[in-house]
């Protein structure tokens, strides 16, 4: 355990390190040449017009599915209001009101945010696809704190994070968050890795690796694969899902994904597939959503035999909300 507890951290800190110090030279264009050197910088032109059309294609994507690394990321002042009802076979109907806001000061650059989150503060696997929300103990949790954007850039973000979890006291917590882009035609990689601490659970980290390509016109597709460890956790704890996403209009989307969650301790095993397919819809202008996910999940507790499950969600953005428009 502290064997894997360092190597945990290590690699946590290694990514925030060369997140931090990397040279942003592949984030400049080429200066215009002659010669072989003029073709070479015409190559680039294009190679990083089409990079940027698919980094945007996917965020726009994220941003009207309200992924939570947009709200994560977001620089504005944002607040997500999500009422849900979920009712599977077998199972109680789970009602569940989720708030997640970020307070940006302007006055520091935005570098320095204040947020309130219902969801989990080293939560960066975007649930929005995922399968039957069960309620934890966590998730009735109330996490408040600050956090301090330590670097940006268009193809990498580092920061930190410092708070308190409010379940039957407080809880002090702290967290340190890299994110890179890595543009290889036709696809998108971006990873994501936080090391967390919780005083009530110790150290634990989080590695996220995304794929993302645009198909053809407004299909998109995204290969989602996170992995957590912490000290109270049982083992890895593994999620990989496999997304597709079509914009109809203006005002609809759809999606479909296909994921498997399980985890490492005292064996491996997996603990659940599922198949979501979401349909959603801009009510009024860019902040009020309404969202249909019905979809099969097949949990180890059943045999793995297939359940039927549906999910209606309704979310309001308050604050900035020009970040939600397309």
């Amino acid at each position: 355990m502290i064997i894997q507890r360092g190597i945990s951290v290590w690699l946590g800190i290694s990514f925030f390190i060369s997140a931090v110090y990397h040279v942003e030279g592949s984030d400049r264009e080429r200066p215009a040449g002659t010669g072989m050197n003029a073709i070479e910088s015409e190559l680039d032109y294009y190679h990083n017009a089409i990079s940027l059309h698919v980094v945007q294609f996917a965020n726009r994507l994220d941003e009207f599915f309200a992924d939570d690394r947009i709200l994560e990321e977001s620089d504005e002042t944002l607040v997500k209001v999500t009422s849900s009802v979920n009712i599977t076979e077998g199972r109680n109907p789970t009602f569940r009101i989720s708030l997640r806001g970020r307070l940006a000061l302007p006055h520091l650059e935005n570098r320095l945010q204040i947020f309130v989150d219902s969801l989990g503060a080293d939560r960066d696997l975007s649930e929005d696809l995922s399968t039957t929300p069960e309620t934890t103990e966590e998730d009735k949790s109330l996490f408040t704190g600050m956090r301090f954007m330590a670097r940006e850039t268009r193809r990498s973000r580092v920061s930190l994070d410092g708070g308190l979890r409010w379940r039957g006291g407080p809880v002090p917590f702290a967290r340190i968050r890299g994110r890179r882009n890595f543009v290889m035609d036709p696809w998108l990689m971006r990873i994501t890795q936080s090391v967390f601490w919780f005083e009530d659970r110790g150290f634990g980290e989080t590695t996220r690796v995304d794929f993302d390509r645009w198909m053809h016109e407004n299909l998109f597709f995204r290969s989602s694969s996170s992995a957590t460890w912490s000290e109270a956790s049982d083992g890895v704890e593994f999620d990989q899902k496999l997304s597709l996403f079509q914009s109809v209009t203006y005002s609809k989307a759809v999606g479909i994904s296909i994921n498997a969650l399980g985890h490492t301790h005292p064996s491996t095993v997996i603990d659940e597939y599922g198949l979501i397919w979401r349909y959603r819809q801009r009510m009024h202008r860019d902040w009020l959503f309404v969202e249909a996910a019905p979809g099969l999940i097949f949990p180890r507790d059943e045999n793995y035999e297939a359940t039927p499950t549906a999910t209606l969600s309704i979310e309001a953005f308050f604050g900035n909300t020009k970040n939600l428009e397309r």
